[in-house]
């Protein structure tokens, strides 16, 4: 998880960058995806891609880009 604000052009500046409580391969939460069917690392993945369309819809929205 991170925290971005905007710079004074207007674009995304990377403040800090934090991990997400039980998103460890040991904490609970992976465990129930993996009994689901979906692995640590698929899901990570999947993660990592809703959150390509999610920050280019937002870049797209406040006139910074045309996204990732």
């Amino acid at each position: 998880m991170g925290r971005l604000f905007l710079g004074e052009d207007e674009k995304p500046v990377l403040n800090e960058v934090n991990t997400l409580l039980g998103f460890t391969k040991i904490s609970t939460y992976p465990k129930l995806w993996e009994v689901s069917g979906i692995s640590y690392s698929k899901h990570i993945e999947r993660l990592k891609e809703y959150n390509k369309i999610v920050f280019a819809d937002w870049m797209i929205g406040h006139g910074v880009g045309q996204g990732v």
